[in-house]
């Protein structure tokens, strides 16, 4: 998880925080780091989520399939 502070401090969730509180603030959340394969999905509509999720490497997109199969990009 260590590799990842320098990404993380700059980001706008952490913008402002001070070196010495950022540490402890991660420890403080229980910060993990998590991979996935491609398409493989995060969360479901209807999950309850318990934590808060920064993407630092590749992208994830969000859709949304409708009854009859069709499949929208939404971000």
């Amino acid at each position: 998880m260590e590799n990842y502070y320098s990404i993380l401090k700059y980001s706008t969730l952490f913008w402002g925080i001070d070196e010495k509180d950022f540490v402890g603030l991660i420890q403080c959340l229980d910060g993990k780091k998590r991979s996935y394969q491609k398409d493989e999905v995060i969360f479901q509509r209807g999950d309850t989520i318990h934590s808060v999720g920064v993407v630092l490497q590749g992208s994830v997109c969000i859709v949304q399939d409708d009854f009859w199969g069709n499949r929208s990009i939404l971000g």
